[in-house]
């Protein structure tokens, strides 16, 4: 499977924990950084050991036994360096997300757990490789709308409470702080977009670009985007610090800023392409609704950083 999903299904997973302690007005098991920790653990043997084929994946040091065996206290480890007050339950919730990947894995090609011992394969094609794209699509979609349900109450507070205090000592620092928040901003729109332009949609776009007779885009066409991406970035937090000021309400100045983006960039833009002609109705909905997830996504963890470094 993809790495989005490994990433994304253990924090589907903790999130359902949390709605059932929430229960009763209870107070919710895990916090975002929780999450945040979790889907990086699922994320982990991916991230430690690239593959891009199955033979790679056979050979990979990081699907096996071996990796989980020596994982364990690492996490438990940071676990207590950084969540001392959960750090059993988070330390092996994490561990569990490992090891969930290297499940789902067997189900979709197998794996080879006791490499370089036995290069015997375990498991089956179960989930075959047409569908990975489709999951990491619905699995975005569901975790945004899951962690922006359960979680909102926790963002609401961290962005209301840094907005009461952020009157920062002069103008100068304010536009660099700005600049900063735009930079890390454009940067997370940069990996979540080279992740679902190059993963989840490449097939829809590669048919688009056959269609349309246009060889695949090269390293100048890369650069834009990236560029594009900042520029975005900066953008957004602009845009975000403007309508704060103006309202004094965090939350409604990023439901603006979110819905003013989305519509210009993502609905009215692609929306042309497809009167056009240019855009099937397929890749135009996939757009739109990607596009409205990523930004809700890119600009709460950017305005999280703003105010976290205001604050300081």
């Amino acid at each position: 499977m993809n790495i989005l999903t490994h990433t994304l299904a253990p924090v589907i997973a903790a999130s359902a924990v949390n709605i059932i302690s929430s229960t009763g007005k209870k107070k919710q098991i895990f916090e975002l950084k929780h999450l945040l920790f979790i889907g990086l653990a699922g994320a982990l043997p991916d991230l430690l050991g690239i593959h891009f084929s199955l033979s790679g994946r056979y050979t990979s040091w990081t699907h096996t036994i071996w990796f989980l065996l020596g994982l364990y206290p690492v996490l438990i480890f940071i676990s207590c360096r950084f969540f001392r007050k959960q750090w059993i339950l988070i330390s092996h919730t994490a561990w569990l997300a490992a090891v969930f990947h290297l499940y789902i894995d067997s189900l979709s090609g197998g794996i080879a757990p006791l490499y370089p011992l036995s290069e015997t394969i375990w498991g089956s094609s179960l989930i075959i490789w047409e569908y990975w794209s489709t999951a990491d699509f619905f699995l975005f979609c569901f975790t945004a709308i899951l962690i922006l349900a359960v979680s909102k109450n926790e963002i609401k507070e961290r962005m209301l409470a840094a907005a009461d205090s952020m009157h920062l000592k002069s103008a100068a620092g304010g536009q660099k702080l700005i600049f900063r928040s735009g930079l890390v901003t454009g940067l997370i729109l940069n990996i979540i977009d080279f992740y679902l332009n190059g993963a989840v949609l490449h097939n829809d776009w590669t048919m688009l670009l056959n269609k349309l007779h246009i060889d695949p885009i090269g390293p100048a066409g890369f650069l834009y985007f990236i560029l594009f991406n900042f520029a975005a970035g900066m953008l957004l937090i602009w845009l975000y610090t403007v309508l704060l000021f103006r309202y004094q309400d965090s939350i409604k100045a990023v439901k603006i800023t979110a819905g003013f983006m989305w519509f210009t960039v993502w609905f009215l833009h692609n929306g042309a392409n497809l009167a056009a002609g240019i855009y099937t109705f397929k890749l135009f909905l996939l757009t739109i609704v990607l596009g409205f997830f990523e930004i809700i996504t890119v600009l709460i963890l950017g305005v999280l950083y703003y105010h976290k470094k205001a604050d300081v």
